[in-house]
């Protein structure tokens, strides 16, 4: 019926879940096999890539771009639908600052999460065509779903998705997924549409292997006795699903979930040792291609920069700013903006660590963004002696900053983090050190892994230790990632190494490859599965193990037999 493939994007409307999308949809729209790409997002999402506006409104597009769409889904009784939401999700954020990491994850789920899934829920269904005349056999929508769809599709019907009530009407092969949109995935996958899900910080290892959400080092799975608590720490991240099944549950079955893993092309832009090049995602189905990083929009940032820096607009703290590069020597740039929001308390502890490492760094400057609550705060403390002692190797900016710009700059040598994982990506694939500043979710994980594989240094790991960490370390981090003779070395041979690997992994080039590969094959990927002629017993090799176990454990049997026989009729002889 169509030989150009369709394509649907779904994702969350936060800066972090965005960005990679709108470098692969850019991508995508290049391709020749692509007929529509749409992204299904909300005004918010309006906010995150300036992109999204111009898609959105077809000002000024390229001829590629044509076939890109925005949709939009509103409604007034869920949060994050609106522009307005925007500044509320900052307010949001900022409450989540003496959760633990569970309580965190449960905030941002109840609030945010649940009521937007439930949203994209409602604004989806299921289209059965036959294939030989493209005639519509059945339309279903995804709350209908469980009741009505067919585990099997009839012989001669094909599955599309599509945008309830949209005046295009499209019919879409494929959904690119956001692997934190978990009903919609399991759905999809469940429905046999065919689907991939793109990871930016992990997979759902099996939990007594990899990192959980409670177990956020891998000190847990490698080092004694942290070993031994491992099942205990499990049980929680399992009750903390069950929790999440009883909200979304009456949409999808718990299998669902589990076989969206191996029926839909799963796409990493990081893992948890940054092992980018390396093919050992441990799902067959997997790739591991880097993040996203698009050349041509790293250059329109710098020239936005130099736009910016050139303008009459001094309330950004732009202007001036590449004269103000050229007379530094090492810079660390720091982006505060929408994910983490400090308190008064937290911006003053903060300010004071900087003051430290400027008085103890005399070569290291410091470039610091900071989202509006953040700038709130920080103008409230602005008598600090920061502003009188070092100002000429200080320099604030205020709101959005192109980030991806300014990483690519030579003299921003640390990048100072919340531990996102799509802000670590930018900043390795840049060449650049790492200090660890995490603050909810799974950037406590990310600021273990800093450590871990050597391509920084964190100022603390854990929601405990973030409420009493020492000034003195910011200034002692820059020093052993910069200028300490016996360690500095170490940290930049790691840093070089780690951007040699994410500029070699494909990046959004393969995983566009990807996409097209899966539309092309209708989804199918059992050729990905290496194990399907085994059993599971024979995966784990149990059967062999158990087989010599056995053998030889009456051949020890029989020896000491024939040692106590011959022992006997010695003593008898």
């Amino acid at each position: 019926m169509m030989n150009n493939k369709n394509i649907l994007i779904l994702s969350h409307p936060f800066p972090g879940h965005i960005r990679p999308k709108v470098e692969l949809v850019e991508k995508l729209s290049q391709s020749l096999t692509i007929s529509n790409i749409t992204i299904l997002n909300s005004k918010m999402g309006l906010l995150s890539d300036s992109r999204m506006k111009k898609w959105h409104s077809k000002l000024n597009i390229s001829e590629s771009e044509r076939k890109i769409h925005v949709s939009l889904m509103e409604s007034k009784d869920v949060f994050f639908t609106q522009v307005e939401d925007f500044e509320e999700f900052h307010r949001e954020m900022s409450k989540m600052i003496d959760m633990d990491i569970l309580d965190q994850f449960k905030f941002t789920f109840d609030r945010m999460m649940i009521p937007y899934e439930r949203l994209m829920i409602s604004k989806l269904e299921i289209v059965e065509v036959w294939k030989e005349s493209g005639e519509i056999e059945n339309v279903i929508s995804f709350e209908e779903r469980l009741q009505k769809l067919s585990k099997i599709a009839k012989p001669g019907i094909k599955r599309y998705l599509r945008i309830r009530n949209d005046p295009s009407q499209t019919l879409f092969d494929q959904a690119v997924i956001d692997f934190t949109l978990i009903s919609i995935q399991s759905i999809i996958a469940g429905s046999k549409i065919p689907c991939t899900k793109i990871f930016t910080a992990f997979f759902r290892q099996f939990m007594l292997h990899y990192p959980g959400i409670i177990a956020n080092s891998l000190d847990y799975f490698t080092k004694y006795p942290n070993r031994f608590y491992m099942p205990f720490v499990a049980i929680q991240d399992v009750f903390y699903a069950k929790a999440f099944m009883e909200n979304l549950g009456e949409y999808f079955e718990m299998n669902e979930i589990i076989a969206s893993d191996s029926q839909c092309a799963l796409i990493q832009t990081s893992s948890y040792g940054f092992e980018f090049a390396s093919g050992n995602t441990q799902y067959f189905n997997a790739h591991l291609v880097g993040p996203f990083m698009n050349e041509k929009q790293i250059n329109d940032e710098i020239e936005t920069l130099r736009k910016l820096a050139h303008s009459n607009d001094s309330s950004s703290g732009m202007g001036d700013l590449f004269n103000w590069i050229d007379e530094q020597e090492d810079i660390m740039l720091m982006v505060l903006g929408s994910t983490m929001v400090l308190d008064e308390n937290g911006m003053k502890k903060l300010l004071e660590g900087l003051q430290i490492t400027l008085n103890e760094n005399p070569r290291i400057s410091i470039l610091m963004a900071l989202g509006n609550l953040n700038m709130e705060i920080f103008e409230r403390l602005s008598f600090h002696d920061l502003f009188k002692t070092n100002s000429k190797r200080f320099k604030i900016l205020k709101g959005f900053v192109p980030q991806k710009g300014l990483l690519s700059l030579e003299k921003v040598k640390i990048f100072f983090t919340h531990c996102g994982a799509n802000s670590v990506n930018e900043a390795l694939y840049f060449g650049k050190l790492l200090i660890g500043f995490p603050f909810a979710y799974d950037q406590m994980r990310v600021s273990h892994a800093i450590e871990e594989f050597k391509v920084g240094r964190s100022i603390y790991h854990s929601k405990k230790e973030s409420s009493d960490w020492n000034i003195n370390s910011i200034s002692k981090a820059v020093h052993e990632l910069l200028y300490d003779e016996q360690t500095s070395d170490k940290y930049k041979t790691a840093a070089r190494h780690a951007k040699a690997l994410t500029r070699r992994s494909g990046g959004v080039s393969r995983a566009a490859e990807i996409v097209e590969l899966v539309s092309e094959v209708d989804g199918d990927l059992s050729w990905g599965v290496a194990d399907k002629h085994l059993t599971w017993w024979q995966f784990y090799c149990l059967d062999i193990i158990l087989f010599y176990g056995i053998i030889i454990y009456f051949t020890i049997k029989m020896s000491k037999l024939i040692c106590c026989y011959s022992k006997s009729k010695q003593k008898n002889e």
